[in-house]
C-alpha cells in the first residue's frame, strides 16, 4: 500500500531516490514481516543473511533496469518524434519545390498564350507545354499520395502468370522505344496464385518493369522469369542496363531518393509499401555496368 501511495511522487525522480524509497518499503516490509517468521527471530544466521542481503540486491538491480529500460523508452520516444517532424518538414520542403516547378512553368506558358501576335501552331505548343506541367504536378500528388497511405483495399487470387503477361502487353510499345527486346519465361505450366489487389500488383510490375527499361537508353535487354517454391511464387526481373552502386543501392527505397533525372523517387518506396502489404518481399542486386536483378517473393495462396 505504501509502495502504491508513493508510486506517483517517484515516478519521474532520478534513480537514488528511486532506490532510497524502494529500500525503505523493503525495510519496513521486513520489519513487519520478522515476527512472522520464527528463523527470524533465532540468533542470527548465515542463512538470514543471505536472504536479506540478496532480497536488497535483488530489488535495486530490478530498480535499476526498470530505470535505464523507462529511460530508454523515452529517448526512442523523443527520437522519433523528431525524426518524424525532420521527414516532414524534407517531405513538406520537397513536394513544394517539385510541384512549384511544372506551374511556374505552365503560369509562364499560359502568360504567353495571352499575347495575341503569336501564331496558331506556337499556341498549340503553349498549350500542350502547359498541360504537360499540370500533369506532371497530378503525377506528383498521385504519387505522394500513395506514399502516405499505400493500401491494398481488396485481397483476391491473383495468376501470377496471368498478371505478369498483361503488364507486358501494356509495356511493350514503351520498350521499343528504347530499343529494348523483351524475354519472358515461366518455370511451370501451371497457375502461380497468391492473394492480393490486381490494380495495386499491375501498378508495381509496371513501375519496376519501367524503371528496368529506362535504365537501358541505349537498348538491352529484359528477362522476367518466374518460379515456384514449396510455399512461394518468384518473380525475377533482370535488366542489362546501367546498373547501381553498392551505396546507391542501399539508398533504395529511401522518400526522393532516385537515380533518374526527372524521378521523385516514390514510386519504388510505394511499390515497396504495397508487396509488403500482399505479404511479399522484394529484394535487389546490381552492379555498376552489368544491370539490374529484382526478386519479388509472394507466398503461395
Amino acid at each position: 500500500m505504501l509502495g502504491i501511495l508513493v508510486r506517483n511522487r517517484v515516478a519521474n525522480a532520478d534513480l537514488i531516490v528511486k532506490l532510497m524509497y524502494a529500500t525503505g518499503i523493503l525495510i519496513i516490509y521486513e520489519l513487519l514481516y520478522a515476527p512472522l517468521a520464527p528463523y527470524v527471530l533465532a540468533p542470527f544466521s548465515l542463512y538470514t543473511g543471505f536472504v536479506l542481503a540478496l532480497a536488497f540486491i535483488s530489488l535495486w538491480i530490478m530498480i535499476s533496469l526498470l530505470f535505464y529500460i523507462n529511460k530508454y523508452e523515452i529517448q526512442r520516444r523523443h527520437i522519433t518524434h523528431l525524426e518524424k517532424n525532420r521527414m516532414l518538414a524534407e517531405l513538406s520542403a520537397t513536394v513544394s519545390h517539385e510541384i512549384r516547378n511544372p506551374l511556374t512553368s505552365t503560369r509562364g506558358f499560359l502568360q504567353l498564350l495571352a499575347r495575341s501576335d503569336i501564331t496558331p501552331l506556337d499556341r498549340r505548343r503553349y498549350v500542350d507545354h502547359a498541360l504537360s506541367g499540370v500533369d506532371q504536378a497530378i503525377t506528383l500528388l498521385t504519387d505522394f499520395l500513395n506514399y502516405a497511405k499505400p493500401s491494398v483495399d481488396m485481397k483476391e487470387q491473383l495468376d501470377i502468370k496471368e498478371e505478369l503477361e498483361h503488364t507486358i502487353r501494356f509495356i511493350t510499345p514503351y520498350a521499343l522505344d528504347f530499343q529494348i527486346t523483351i524475354d519472358i519465361s515461366h518455370e511451370c505450366e501451371t497457375p502461380l496464385y497468391i492473394l492480393g489487389e490486381s490494380q495495386k500488383l499491375r501498378q508495381c510490375l509496371l513501375n519496376l518493369i519501367k524503371n528496368a527499361i529506362e535504365s537501358m537508353p541505349n537498348g538491352g535487354k529484359l528477362s522476367l522469369r518466374t518460379c515456384k517454391h514449396p510455399s512461394a511464387v518468384q518473380i525475377t526481373i533482370t535488366d542489362t542496363g546501367v546498373g547501381m552502386s553498392s551505396k546507391q543501392l542501399n539508398s533504395l527505397g529511401k522518400p526522393f531518393y532516385t537515380t533518374k533525372q526527372h524521378g521523385t523517387g516514390l514510386g519504388l518506396v510505394v511499390v515497396m509499401s504495397l508487396i509488403k502489404k500482399m505479404n511479399g518481399k522484394i529484394s535487389f542486386t546490381s552492379s555498376l555496368n552489368c544491370g539490374t536483378q529484382c526478386s519479388i517473393i509472394f507466398q503461395q495462396y
